[in-house]
């Protein structure tokens, strides 16, 4: 039986606006947590690019670091240095050196 194409046209634009809006209803949900997500990401990495900002700042050349000696300046907790330390010495932003056998690791500035 061939199809009425007008016909199915009169009918698709009747129906289409509240079928639109169910699908839109249906998946805002799902819009608005990718959003915050994408939010708290960008929060995170800001806050993220602040610490190793201060870190740097608070770091002379020349002169080694511990963990506890940024910590002590910058204010930052020395578990969260260690993990922007890591991230700073793989991108060459600073140097590790071996505080010695059982010591912690030193820092300086390359």
């Amino acid at each position: 039986m061939p199809v009425n194409e007008d016909l199915y046209r009169q009918c698709l634009l009747t129906v289409a606006p509240d079928e639109n809006r169910r699908a839109k209803q249906r998946d805002r949900p799902y819009a608005e947590s990718t959003e915050t997500t994408r939010t708290r990401n960008a929060a995170r990495q800001e806050a993220a690019e602040k610490t190793r900002t201060a870190i740097l700042n608070a770091m002379k050349p020349g002169k080694q670091y511990s963990y506890l000696d940024i910590a002590n300046v910058t204010g930052v907790d020395p578990r969260a240095i260690s993990t922007h330390m890591t991230w700073l010495a793989n991108r060459d932003y600073v140097l590790r050196r071996s505080g010695g056998s059982g010591k912690a690791w030193l820092w300086e500035l390359p």
